[in-house]
This record gives structure tokens, sequence and C-alpha cells, in this order.
């Protein structure tokens, strides 16, 4: 899109464009999501996740229509402002949930998730240019020769559409309910008191609201300080993956690369959402429910170091399989050794990517105030927007700056994220102080 927008006339700034694009959809986004989390505790949770849905129809149809670059970084901040739904779909999960079910459940946000990168990337790349793709069809017009990206977009938003529809006639609201239910309780147990008790202030307290949980509250509160740590550190090291596995791949061997074309890193990457699809729904919750949600949060965190190390070493091993060196030309059984170390680093890195559920649920049983779940989970996806806009910056930096000056022979930026992937692992041993 930034080559058709003409933003810029040299080819080594279209990537500078294209992430700028994205980054402005992560800074609007950790801009707002504390305060819809909060507004959904006030005004309950239905009306923000419909905001919120309007709000990514709306954006990604005008998006498609972009004429130039300050159209699309406001059709995509407009998405991020309004995609409250991160933060309230965790508090809605959460309030009709418990411990016998929630290891079913939480996964169903990443599910959804993964199902989306993987449908997402063929809608567009099988739309665009329609006018250029079926010629002499309806397609061919000139509507769709002005606005190339059109079509994908407004499939997007009919999606989109149909999410809205199904949510108002079939999402009820939880915030209430579950509130109702605590009120009758309440009234229950101050009726009772007051026909035993004269005394009117002790029973009046029963009937009080709590009190109104601040930002500050919530980061005050040991266990969920150190569970938001946990997962703004396990959100840097997914990110940072993303980023700097594409990048490795592309790269050359002689470069600590894996000299993999842009279709195969697709693959890798489609390969990698078909296996999220598998062990989300099917792995987590036996695991969960053998291990405990502390123990196995524990356990996964431990992966994160030998992943990053994993780069490095597997560039070494297929270094002697290269047969052509200008080419980066591997041998058969090369080629064999390479993909099967691949597959071995997606498999690590989505068996570890089940700590995001995890993360979920202890987000959850830390809360200092049960009725105050979505500015909880507010403020636990503000700080995880953060660390996703830090993960790839710092990797992607770190990799071309230790590739650029071979510092400790190009293999620097393994060793600093083997590092904050050991400081993961150190915090999350820290959550078994808190016995949640």
């Amino acid at each position: 899109m930034m080559v058709d927008l003409k933003v810029t006339e040299e080819s080594s700034e279209i990537g500078f464009y294209s992430g700028l694009v994205d980054s402005c959809f992560a800074v609007a986004q950790c801009c707002t999501i504390l305060q819809w989390g909060r507004l959904s505790d006030r005004v309950g949770r239905r009306p923000v996740i419909f905001i919120g849905l309007l709000g990514s129809i709306i954006s990604v149809f005008f998006f498609g229509h972009s004429k130039n670059l300050a159209w699309a970084l406001t059709s995509r901040s407009i998405a991020g402002a309004l995609s409250g739904n991160v933060a309230v779909v965790q508090s809605i999960l959460s309030e009709i949930t418990d411990s016998t079910n929630e290891a079913k459940a939480m996964p169903l946000n990443s599910l959804t998730w993964n199902l989306g990168c993987i449908i997402g990337p063929i809608i567009g790349g099988n739309l665009l240019y329609p006018a250029k793709r079926w010629p002499n069809t309806p397609l061919d017009n000139a509507w769709f020769r002005e606005f190339p990206y059109a079509l994908p977009c407004a499939v997007g938003a009919s999606i989109g559409l149909a999410a809205l529809t199904l949510a108002y006639t079939s999402l009820q609201e939880t915030r209430w309910k579950k509130h109702a239910l605590k009120s009758n309780v309440v009234t229950v147990i101050a009726s009772r008191e007051a026909s035993h008790n004269p005394n009117p202030s002790q029973v009046e307290s029963l009937r009080s609201t709590p009190k109104k949980t601040t930002v500050r509250d919530i980061l005050a509160y040991p266990p969920l300080r150190d569970t938001i740590m946990a997962g703004f550190l396990q959100s840097i090291l997914a990110t940072g993956y993303d980023v700097v596995f594409a990048l490795v791949c592309f790269s050359p061997i002689s470069l600590g690369g894996f000299s993999r074309s842009p279709a195969e890193i697709g693959y890798a990457f489609a390969f990698g959402g078909l296996l999220s699809l598998l062990i989300l729904p099917f792995g987590l919750p036996s695991l969960q429910r053998r291990y405990g949600t502390v123990s196995l949060y524990y356990g996964l965190s431990m992966f994160w170091p030998f992943i990053y190390l994993m780069f490095p070493l597997l560039n070494m091993i297929v270094r002697h399989f290269v047969i052509d060196e200008e080419n980066c030309t591997l041998s058969i059984e090369g080629t064999y050794v390479l993909w099967t170390g691949i597959a071995v680093l997606i498999l690590m890195t989505r068996i570890t990517s089940m700590s995001f559920s995890l993360n979920i649920m202890l987000v959850k049983a830390a809360a200092p105030d049960k009725e105050m779940l979505g500015s909880t989970f507010g403020v636990s996806q503000t700080i995880a927007c953060i660390a996703r806009a830090i993960g790839p910056i710092l990797a992607s930096s770190l990799f071309a700056a230790s590739v650029d000056r071979q510092i400790l022979g190009g293999n620097a930026v393994w060793l600093v994220m083997a590092s904050i992937g050991l400081w993961g692992f150190l915090q999350a041993r820290s959550l078994y102080c808190h016995n949640l």
C-alpha cells in the first residue's frame, strides 16, 4: 500500500512507513484501552463491545479507501483508539467462568486471534487489485482501479458487521448479572443482620458498594503487580520473536540467517497458527488440570531462553551443509535439517504461547477487587501494549546492530533476548509466593 500511495521515492524507506502505519494502531490502543475497561465497569460490557466492533468496521472500510498516508494513519488510529474489546472480552470470560472451566474458556481468546491471523492474510492476499486480477468482469471497474485495497477491506468490514450483529442478538450482559446476584445475597444477609443487630452503621456497611479501584491501587497490589510484570516480559519476548524470526529466516546464512524466501516464511507462520489451533483448545485444559495454573505458567516461561538460543545453534548447524556460498544453497540433507529445526522452534514457541491464556487466569485471580475486572484488565492490557511496542523494536534493532557490527560474532541479540527470557522465568517463579 505504501508503494501505491507513493509516500516516498526511496524503496528503502517503504518498511519505515509500513511500520509507522502498524505502530499507530498500538499507540492509539495503548492510550485508550484502560479507559474502555473502566467504562465497561460503569456502563456494562455490551456497550463497549458494540462500540469497539463498530469502530473496527468503520476504520477497516475507510482504510481500504486510503488516498494518502494521513488517511491510512487516521484509519488505523481510529481502529486502535476504539479497540477496547481486548480488555472487555477478558473481563467477560472471567465473569462467566470459574476454576472448573476457565482453562477451557480462556484459550478461546487466543484461538480466535490465531484464526484471524490465518484468514486475514488469505483475504488480503487474494482480493487485492481485483480490477487487474479479474479483467472483463464486474470487478474490473473504475472504483476498484482507483481503490485496489477496497475489496478485501470491505470483506473484512462485512465480517465485523456479522460479528456486531451476532453480539447484539446473542451476547448477554455479564457485568450487571453478576452484580445483581451479589447484591441480592448482600441484601438477604443485611436483612438478617438488621433483625439481630440494632446498630444501623454496621448494617449499612454490608449494603455499601465496593470502593472504586484506581490504577494506583491495582499496581500497588503485590500479587497483581508481579503477574502483570510477568505478562509484560512474556509479551516482549513473544512479539520480539515474531519479528526476529522473519528477519533470521530471510537473512543469508553467512549473516546468521536461514536464507528462506518470503513464501516459505509465510508458510512457517501459517504452520505456527495451525499448531496454536490444536494446542490451545486441547493441550492447555489438560495440562492446567494436571499441573495447576502457576506451575504450568512457570514451566512454560522456561522455554524462552532456549528458543532464542536455538537461532544461532541452528545457523551453526546448517552452515556445514552449504554447497554454494554465493547463493546460500543447502544440500538436500541440509534443507531437511533446517526445516526440522524450524519446525521444532515453531512448536516450542506455540507451546509457550499458552502462557498468555494462563496470564488472563492469573490476572483474574490476583485482582484486588473482582467488581472492577474491566479496570484491572485495562491496566494489564495497557502494559501489554507497551510491551508489544517495545518487543519488535528491541529485537530488530539488536539483530541489525549485532550483524552490522558483528558484536559477539553477531550473537549479541541472542544473549540479550535469552537474558530477558531468564528474567521472565525468574519473574514467573515469584508468583509462587502469592498463592494464586
